[in-house]
């Protein structure tokens, strides 16, 4: 036999070796290409991630609302450095209502309560954002300290009035909360047409022309009473 032709088989085998490394080496080769860039591609989507999560609250887009995102790590930092800042507790609060954390900004009202508590405009705030969250008896709680504190041209009456009419219905604590406003604030026209307008929705219609009147009385130009008595 030929001596080529005897290294025939050799020359085959070594062939078939060199092509198995090489194949199991592209394998490697791309198996590890394959990792790095999916460990690029998870890199990427955690930055993205953290870029588009602001766009998750409602109105994002809205300058007020960018404004308050940007503000509320500041203001952090200076309410821990000032934990007696009522002032700063108060913008911190209404910035967390802009992003709608309104559970944040209930509890940032609750502590400015504790060094701020003799001022009624806390109290209204914090019954608004109680009234969103649906947690009805502590929004009552609120309005009801806002205008212990302050019974005078207060609106937290008729934020309390609104709650009795529809969230919790009560025909005679709307009664009440009217007639309370209207005595510690007689010319007060505003809580005259309200009080008025309930009575008409219950049928009572002489006591509502009888409030319209009382409006007249106060402001004789008054077009709604005006419109409501024609």
């Amino acid at each position: 036999m030929d001596d080529n032709q005897t290294d025939l088989p050799h020359k085959t085998w070594k062939i078939y070796i060199i092509l198995a490394v090489a194949v199991v080496g592209i394998s490697v080769l791309v198996g590890y290409l394959y990792l790095n860039y999916s460990s690029y591609q998870d890199s990427k989507n955690e930055e993205q991630s953290i870029d588009v999560s602001p766009t998750e609250i409602p109105g994002a887009d809205i300058p007020l609302v960018q404004d308050a995102l940007k503000d509320i790590p500041t203001l952090e930092e200076q309410s821990v450095a000032e934990p007696a800042n009522p002032e700063i507790l108060r913008k911190q609060a209404r910035n967390y209502i802009l992003i709608n954390d309104l559970e944040t900004a209930a509890e940032t009202y609750e502590q400015e309560s504790l060094i701020n508590a003799e001022d009624p405009v806390l109290y209204k705030e914090m019954g608004g954002v109680y009234l969103q969250m649906h947690e009805t008896v502590k929004a009552i709680d609120a309005y009801t300290k806002s205008i212990e504190i302050n019974p005078v041209d207060n609106n937290a009456f008729i934020d309390l009035a609104n709650i009795y009419t529809t969230q919790q219905p009560d025909r005679e604590k709307v009664i009440a909360t009217y007639e309370e406003a209207i005595s510690k604030n007689p010319k007060n026209t505003t809580f005259h047409i309200l009080f008025a307008s309930f009575y008409e929705r219950i049928g009572e219609s002489a006591k509502a022309r009888s409030l319209y009147q009382k409006v007249l009385s106060i402001d004789p130009s008054n077009s709604i009473a005006q419109r409501k008595l024609e």
